[in-house]
């Protein structure tokens, strides 16, 4: 099944709750432009769920007093707020504060291992120096959990999410960015692993080291089983409307803006009207297994659609045993320190080429358009690709970058369609 995108952070969960939609690329509407980092509506949580709200004025503790201490014992707040009954001892019994508007937490982190399916955490403005996702709970069909800077605001989580099996799970409108004292020499900023029906959408990812920006891979697998392999790959998620961008890692050709592995046992996953540039030494989107001994974790059946991709020695890399990929309505320009390797879709080692497509991509400004593999003899399934010049407006740091043609911007990459 395809999940594409509806305009508005509660279209985004009610698209959750009735997964057996499907709209088409061309459908997006134009309420909302393609690439907006931030969020402009508050979710609402499911039935019974609750608001968690996050500041950097909040607190992560709560006390009590205790007669055998004679004086107040210090709790972190997640202990009483996941379970009622913690703050039992002593003669005065503190209440555990809902993480509300008037009484937030401190720390996402805090929020995600307190949330529940059906919760809403809405992260206020401000600077966050955190790694976020351990603990996390899945969300369900009907239940959700959303994870979202507050309208209207800047939130900036200089740190890391790592989120294992996020199913139902929405990220929106965060500003992520490297920190070496939280990563270390990480290798991406964000990563998600496994999962199905999540949204990962108008968000800012930058300033990795590392090998990618964002990763998208299979969560751990119990057992080397088919079922087990399909179970932990990702399913069905979506990656909307996010500027991702400069990757500034030495590796020559390894390193990227988003890495998309998953293993081939996924489905379903949609990559659309993101805007990717500044990878210099790798691709903007790299869909290919890490190496020759690790074939299978090659991802398959990803839409790649309506993207633009600028500014990276390729657009797209796939490789090894990636299949079933649909890479289409892409604008692909303005190459950086290309090798004799690279291209627009650079082809490296494919062991399937016609079950991949490309089709009706602008391609300009790389000596090879689509460059395959040395001795490739089985080809990409190809159509309506072109080469047309193009001119870009706005400004690529600001995420506002776009084609001075109004005819190429509805054709081709983040704004065509909307």
């Amino acid at each position: 099944m395809k999940l594409t995108r509806v305009v508005g952070l509660v279209g985004a969960v009610a698209a959750l709750l009735a997964i057996s939609f499907a709209v088409p690329a061309s459908a997006v509407a134009s309420s909302l432009p393609s690439v907006g980092i931030g969020s402009t509506t508050l979710a609402t949580p499911a039935s019974g769920g609750r608001y968690i709200y996050v500041s950097t004025t909040g607190h992560d503790t709560v006390s009590e007093y205790k007669t055998w201490l004679n004086g107040y014992d210090t709790y972190n707040r997640y202990h009483c707020l996941l379970d009622s009954k913690y703050l039992t001892e002593g003669t005065s019994q503190t209440t555990c504060p809902e993480p509300s508007a008037s009484d937030p937490l401190r720390n996402i982190q805090t929020a995600v291992r307190v949330a529940h399916p059906g919760d809403v955490i809405v992260v206020r403005a401000g600077n966050y120096k955190e790694e976020v996702g351990w603990s996390a709970v899945k969300g369900t069909a009907s239940r959700p959990i959303v994870m979202q800077a507050y309208p209207g605001e800047k939130v900036y989580l200089d740190g890391t999410l790592i989120l294992h099996s996020p199913s139902y799970w929405t990220i929106q409108g965060f500003r992520f960015v490297y920190d070496k004292a939280i990563q270390g020499t990480g290798q991406a900023i964000v990563y998600l692993s496994g999962g199905q029906h999540w949204i990962f959408e108008n968000n800012e990812v930058r300033g990795s080291p590392g090998y990618a920006n964002v990763i998208i891979q299979s969560d751990t697998a119990t057992s080397s089983s088919v079922a087990a392999l399909t179970a932990a790959a990702p399913k069905d998620y979506l990656v909307y409307g996010n500027c991702i961008h400069d990757n500034v890692g030495v590796n020559q050709a390894l390193d990227h803006n988003i890495y998309l592995t998953g293993t081939i046992y996924q489905t379903g996953g949609v990559i659309e009207h993101n805007l990717l540039f500044d990878a210099p030494r790798g691709s903007n989107i790299k869909a290919a297994a890490s190496g020759t001994g690790y074939t299978r974790l090659s991802p398959a059946n990803v839409n790649i659609e309506y993207n633009t991709m600028l500014d990276a020695a390729s657009g797209v890399t796939v490789g090894l045993d990636a299949r079933g990929l649909k890479i289409e309505h892409n604008l692909i320009a303005l190459p950086l320190n290309s090798q004799a390797v690279d291209g627009g879709i650079h082809v490296w080692a494919l062991a399937n080429p016609p079950s991949n497509t490309v089709e009706y991509n602008l391609i300009n400004g790389y000596t090879y358009p689509i460059h395959e593999h040395i001795g490739q003899t089985t080809h990409f399934v190809t159509a309506g690709n072109v080469g047309t010049s193009v001119t870009f407006t706005g400004s690529a740091t600001s995420c506002s970058s776009r084609p001075t043609s109004a005819t190429i911007s509805s054709q081709y990459g983040q704004y065509a369609g909307s």
